[in-house]
């Protein structure tokens, strides 16, 4: 099963504006996005 979860506060400031999203296959973590630059929609 793939999922993601979204991680939207933390005191590193990669954590700033909108959080750090960790991507799962199964029970493993594969990987990770900062939104730190990510456009508001």
């Amino acid at each position: 099963m793939d999922f993601a979860i979204l991680f939207s506060e933390g005191n590193l400031d990669m954590f700033k504006p909108y959080g750090v999203l960790v991507n799962c296959l199964d029970e493993d973590i594969v990987g990770f996005n900062d939104l730190m630059e990510a456009e508001d929609v």
